[in-house]
């Protein structure tokens, strides 16, 4: 009798260290977390997104969405769901996820450079819950870039106002680039605006003396009637 009595109450402590049944929603969400913890990010997707769907505002299913998508390489859905996180936290995002959160927004930027489509990428590091987050390092080297070849673009055609004043940004990020300095000298010897083509010139040569383009540019820019 004591024994049985015993094994009831040993059985009672074991229940009551379960805790009260969990929802369906922190079932799924648990399940998500350990697919992702033993490298099955495609696995805990499904959970997440059945956790998000029976409570979409659970904001461990949201985090556990957006490392799994990011774990897939589709930072675009990743960048969406630690948008939505920074939303449900007033702007923020948990220090421990802020790092992850930039890396999907500077890999999505990456994506549309990829895809030359770069007044994109430009408004994607510039605009959204992430961009005030995550600006400095890769970003923002990323959105020079961006600059620098949406100016070049430009530059090929009408738009030669709009080039030059994109350069012009590039070179007050980055002072002396080559490339931008190259393609501003460019447009105003076009526009027969020598005297600031040679200023600009003169001022990156001073920062990349060695550079054969800026050099060779700048004899061009000398020689030329």
């Amino acid at each position: 009798m004591r024994r049985a009595v015993l094994g009831a109450a040993v059985g009672c402590v074991l229940l009551a260290c379960e805790g009260p049944p969990r929802s369906p929603a922190a079932h799924a969400t648990r399940e998500g977390e350990a697919e992702l913890a033993v490298g099955r990010p495609a696995n805990a997707v499904v959970h997440f997104e059945r956790a998000l769907a029976d409570a979409p505002s659970s904001q461990a299913a949201r985090r556990g969405l957006a490392l799994a998508y990011l774990a897939l390489g589709r930072p675009a859905a990743s960048r969406v769901q630690f948008e939505t996180l920074a939303a449900q936290n007033e702007g923020a995002i948990p220090p421990d996820l802020l790092r992850s959160a930039c890396r999907s927004l500077s890999l999505d930027v990456e994506a549309a450079l990829a895809a030359e489509a770069y007044a994109d990428a430009v408004a994607l590091a510039q605009t959204g819950p992430l961009a005030s987050l995550c600006q400095g390092g890769r970003l923002s080297v990323l959105v020079t870039s961006a600059r620098r070849a949406e100016a070049a673009r430009l530059a090929l055609g009408p738009a030669s106002i709009e080039a030059l004043a994109l350069f012009a940004r590039v070179l007050e990020e980055e002072p002396g680039d080559p490339l931008a300095t190259l393609g501003s000298v460019s447009l105003l010897v076009r526009a027969g605006r020598r005297a600031e083509a040679l200023e600009i010139l003169s001022a990156a040569l001073a920062r990349h003396p060695r550079s054969d383009p800026l050099i060779a540019a700048g004899v061009d820019l000398l020689t030329q009637p």
